[in-house]
């Protein structure tokens, strides 16, 4: 748990379970971070936690469809 000089909480430190890379979880608008570490255990997948890795997934297709349309990038 990474805390402030007070000692309070500021964010939770989760290993990803095959290949133990580290991420950080902290609290959001009206969300305990006991709750957002909960609901990040929930969604993790090896490559990290799913709503974060579709979102990685459609920005690289959107990002190429872009290219292609656009004669700047050819």
């Amino acid at each position: 748990m990474v805390v402030d000089m007070d000692g309070s909480p500021l964010a939770a430190i989760l290993k990803l379970p095959e290949s133990g890379k580290t991420i950080y979880v902290s609290v959001g608008h009206k969300i305990s971070l006991k709750d957002a570490a909960r609901i990040v255990k929930y969604c993790l997948t090896p490559q990290g936690p799913l709503p974060i890795r579709l979102a990685h997934e459609e920005v690289t297709k959107r990002k190429c469809l872009l290219k292609k349309s656009n004669p700047v990038y050819s």
